[in-house]
C-alpha cells in the first residue's frame, strides 16, 4: 500500500511511494511526506494546507492485459498550439512479456510493467525478473523459476508455463492460476443463460468463442426455455462464428460475427470504440456487409432500460434478456444467411401489433420466463405503426 523510506542521518521515516488507485491502481505518487506518531505532527494536522507538487505523480496506460505501454506525469508539455503530457516512460513488450529493444525509453522510473506485476530491475536488469506473489518469472524465456504449487492439480500441464501459454487473451494473476481477459465478459453471458435457462453448463467458451457444451445435462425446461435453448444452438452451430468481446465493469459488451467466406477470415473490428450511441443494444451490418455483423450491449443501460409493455404501462430492462433478444431476435436470422438483423415479416394479413410482437418473440419469452410483462415490440426500430 506504501513505501517508507529512514534516511541513515535522520530520525525520521518519509512516506516516499504511494499507489493511486482508482478501480485498480492507475498510478503511483512520489510524495516524500513527514510520518510520525505525534499527534501534533502537521501530516495528522486537518487544518493544514500542503502545496501541490506538479512532477511527483506518474499515471499508467495500460492494454487490455493490464500491460503497463506507457506512463505519464501531471505536467502539461507545449509542443506548437498544443498542450500535451509529460512522457516518463513508453515500453513494448513480446507476447510473453520480454521488452522490445529500441521500442522503450524512460526519463523516469516506474517500477510496474508486464501485466501491471512489480519488476526487480535490480536482479537481471530493466524488466527482467517480476514478482509475481507465489513465484519469480522471468520474460526472457517466458517461464516462471519455481514448480507451480498447484502442479498436483494440472497434471497434464508442465509446472512452469506462463498463463498456460496463453499471453494474447489472458494473464498470470498471481503465479499459480490464469485469468482470462475477458473474463469478466464472459461470466455475464454464462449467468444470462442460467438466469434464463436454468444452467450455464448448457454452453462453454473456448477463448473468446461461446460454444455448446457437448457433456452438458439437459435440464427439465418449459417450451419457451426450450425454444431459446435451440436457437442459441442455430447461432454457436452456425458456419458463422462469433466471438465475445467486452468492457468489465457493465461497460459495452461487443460480440463480432464473421463468415469463414471473409476474406482472410473477415476484418478483425475494434468493436469497443464504437458503442457511442445511448441505448441498451443495437445489430450492425455495417454498410449490409455480408461478411461480417456485431451486437453492442451495454451491460449496466440494458439492467435499466424499460419498453412499453403488452396491456399498457412498461416492462422493466433485464441484462439477461436484452442478451437473449440480441442473440435471437437478431443474431439468429443473420447466422442463418439472412443480411438483415431483423426477424422476417409474418405473413401477409398480419396485423401490425402481430409483427411488431415478432420482432421482440424472443425477448418476451425470456420475460416471460423471468416472470416479468411481455414487451408489445411498438417501440422497437422496426416497429409497424398501425393503420
Amino acid at each position: 500500500m506504501a513505501i517508507y523510506t529512514k534516511p541513515s542521518d535522520s530520525t525520521t521515516a518519509r512516506l516516499t511511494e504511494a499507489p493511486i488507485y482508482g478501480s485498480s491502481r492507475i498510478g503511483v505518487a512520489q510524495l516524500g511526506s513527514l510520518y510520525s506518531t505525534s499527534a501534533s505532527d502537521t501530516i495528522q494536522n486537518f487544518g493544514t494546507v500542503f502545496p501541490r507538487i506538479t512532477g511527483a505523480r506518474s499515471y499508467e496506460l495500460t492494454d487490455h492485459l493490464g500491460n503497463v505501454r506507457a506512463t505519464i506525469s501531471d505536467i502539461a508539455v507545449k509542443h506548437g498550439s498544443d498542450w500535451d503530457a509529460e512522457l516518463l516512460t513508453r515500453t513494448d513488450y513480446y507476447p510473453f512479456g520480454m521488452i522490445m529493444d529500441g521500442r522503450n525509453e524512460a526519463s523516469g522510473e516506474h517500477r510496474y510493467g508486464y501485466n501491471g506485476k512489480e519488476n526487480d530491475n535490480e536482479v537481471k536488469g530493466d524488466g527482467n525478473q517480476q514478482d509475481y506473489g507465489f513465484r519469480i518469472y522471468d520474460p526472457r524465456v517466458a517461464r516462471f523459476l519455481s514448480v507451480d504449487p498447484l502442479a498436483p492439480d494440472y497434471p497434464s500441464w508442465s509446472p512452469y508455463p506462463f498463463a498456460m501459454n496463453r499471453p494474447i487473451d489472458g494473464v498470470d494473476l498471481d503465479g499459480l492460476e490464469f485469468y482470462a481477459a475477458n473474463l469478466a465478459d464472459r461470466q455475464f453471458v454464462l449467468n444470462s443463460i442460467q438466469e434464463v435457462l436454468g444452467s450455464s453448463n448448457l454452453f462453454v467458451f473456448n477463448g473468446p468463442i461461446l460454444q455448446s457444451n457437448p457433456n452438458a445435462q439437459i435440464p427439465s425446461m418449459s417450451a419457451a426455455q426450450r425454444g431459446i435453448y435451440d436457437g442459441l444452438l442455430n447461432v454457436v452451430q452456425s458456419s458463422r462464428p462469433l466471438g465475445f468481446n467486452a468492457n468489465a465493469d457493465g461497460g459495452p459488451l461487443g460480440v463480432e460475427f464473421r463468415s469463414p467466406m471473409a476474406p482472410n477470415g473477415g476484418t478483425q473490428l475494434n468493436t469497443l470504440n464504437l458503442f457511442t450511441t445511448p441505448g441498451a443494444e443495437y445489430f450492425v451490418t455495417p454498410s449490409q456487409n455480408p461478411w461480417y455483423a456485431i451486437i453492442y450491449m451495454n451491460i449496466s443501460e440494458a439492467s435499466t432500460e424499460t419498453y412499453a409493455a403488452v396491456g399498457g404501462g412498461t416492462t422493466g430492462g433485464k441484462a439477461s434478456a436484452v442478451f437473449i433478444h440480441a442473440m435471437l431476435d437478431h443474431a439468429l436470422h443473420w447466422v442463418n444467411g439472412s443480411n438483415s438483423g431483423d426477424p422476417p415479416s409474418l405473413p401477409a394479413g398480419s396485423s401490425p401489433e402481430e409483427q411488431n410482437l415478432n420482432l421482440v418473440r424472443y425477448h418476451n419469452d425470456a420475460l416471460q420466463i423471468l416472470g416479468m410483462p411481455k414487451r408489445t415490440g411498438a417501440d422497437h426500430d422496426g416497429a409497424v405503426s398501425a393503420p
